[in-house]
């Protein structure tokens, strides 16, 4: 029987250089990638990647792989299929540039323009002027007016690199930088030989480079990257930062996904949360992350610990259906209510109070699932079969008229319904709206 691990998300605001929530999506052979070990990556202007591989050119359009390999009966093919380097001049070309020397200029319709010298071309690289040039012999040799021309210059491309690189060899100096990446907000992106990425964020409480972010490859993240051994870093049309790796494909640090913070078992991260159904989610009034599960019970995030922790409580010892939980919600005197298959649970100062229906007659039901506070700090429950009324100014439950109207109807959701009217959402019937002030309700089932 498979175990699935289920994710979950809480959106939070925060800025790059403080969160350390980064995503990648990963693509491999297994998704159409020709192989696994990545040595370079350039994108183009229509969004997609050109991609060298020890196994063939790869060009990526964000949905499906095409994969260029030479071909011993097709002279205008891949020259081989070791590729080290891929260059995109100023007119948009793509050149490869392969482990035995060949240059090459993609013409489209899968036929590549190949290009020969009088020794082995050492180098293939753009200079600072945009000029495409070929290191061959000791010479540079020019790409002019359809050809390659030799010159007298010492023509070679100058780098930002040597400077970005002291910046994190002075805090990590045993560090092997395979590429470096300056983004279009500035931040800086080391890959490295075995330590994963390094990101130095351009952000105006960082001009000493105090906080660097460090990924590195987790078996247990599902949004991690697949190998620790990063060998190239290139940015897309749309700003996804794109890893190319060593046996791990390639990966995508997709834009805005350093807002959304997961939270998943994880056996040294967080190795107490179970491998099971999440049912329901709050955050407390100081900002930490309660979750509920369908049988695992409550937890939530402890400061101190750095951790998620079970809330433990006492009467599940007795009746497991303590643990099932199904509803949370924080209300405004900072109290966090739990809606369980047994009963409320109200947490506020670390303590808290079992509330049962066999003990109190204003609570129709032990199984809630929703909740909703009004302007006079009213809390009113969705139960099944009824809602139920809590004053957090008496800190009791009540009674109100036209109550028991409800009583009939399994109660999903419930929320305000313009100005006087509180809509409740019944299970497999509709809506139920209910008015406050007539203390009468309509059945909608449309």
């Amino acid at each position: 029987m498979k175990t699935k691990i289920y994710i979950l998300l809480a959106l939070l605001t925060c800025f790059f250089g403080s969160a350390q929530q980064l995503k990648f999506i990963s693509y491999t052979t297994d998704q159409g990638l020709s192989n696994n070990s990545i040595l370079d990556i350039e994108n183009d202007n229509d969004g997609g990647l050109w991609i060298a591989t020890l196994d063939g050119l790869n060009y990526f359009d964000g949905y499906t792989f095409k994969t260029f390999k030479h071909n011993a009966n097709d002279p205008e093919s891949l020259p081989n299929n070791y590729l080290t380097n891929i260059e995109k001049d100023a007119e948009d070309n793509i050149w490869i540039y392969t482990k035995e020397g060949h240059i090459s200029k993609y013409l489209g319709n899968n036929k590549f323009k190949h290009f020969s010298f009088k020794a082995k071309a050492d180098r293939l690289f753009l200079a600072t002027n945009g000029d495409l040039n070929v290191k061959a012999g000791g010479f540079t040799y020019t790409y002019t007016n359809n050809g390659f021309v030799k010159t007298e210059e010492n023509i070679d491309y100058t780098s930002p690199n040597k400077a970005y690189k002291k910046l994190i060899l002075d805090k990590y100096p045993d560090l092997i930088i395979n590429d470096v990446l300056k983004d279009k907000q500035g931040n800086l992106w080391f890959a490295t030989f075995k330590n994963g990425i390094y990101i130095i964020p351009n952000h105006t409480t960082n001009l000493n480079t105090n906080v660097v972010h460090h990924y590195t490859y987790d078996l247990y993240t599902p949004y991690s990257f697949y190998s620790n051994e990063v060998t190239a870093l290139s940015q897309d049309v749309f700003g996804n930062v794109w890893l190319g790796q060593k046996d791990g494909g390639i990966s995508m640090a997709y834009t805005g996904s350093e807002e959304i913070s997961s939270v998943t078992p994880h056996p040294i991260k967080f190795p107490h949360l179970p491998v099971e159904t999440t049912r329901a989610i709050t955050k407390d009034n100081n900002g930490n992350i309660w979750i509920g599960y369908y049988n695992g019970g409550l937890y939530h995030y402890s400061e101190e610990t750095k951790c998620y922790l079970k809330f433990k409580v006492r009467e599940s010892k007795n009746n497991y259906e303590w643990e099932r939980v199904r509803s949370l919600y924080t209300a405004s005197d900072g109290s966090i209510w739990a809606g369980t298959y047994a009963g409320l649970l109200r947490v506020k100062n670390n303590s808290y109070k079992a509330f049962n229906a066999l003990n109190i007659p204003e609570l129709p039901s032990n199984r809630s699932y929703s909740f909703y506070e009004d302007k006079n700090k009213i809390l009113w429950i969705a139960c099944w079969g009824g809602v139920a009324k809590f004053n957090l100014n008496t800190n009791k439950f009540e009674s109100f008229k036209g109550q028991e109207l409800l009583n009939s109807y399994h109660i999903r959701n419930i929320k305000k319904y313009k100005n006087k009217n509180a809509s409740r959402g019944g299970w497999g019937c509709g809506v139920v709206k209910f008015s406050d002030e007539k203390k009468k309700h309509t059945h909608n089932t449309k």
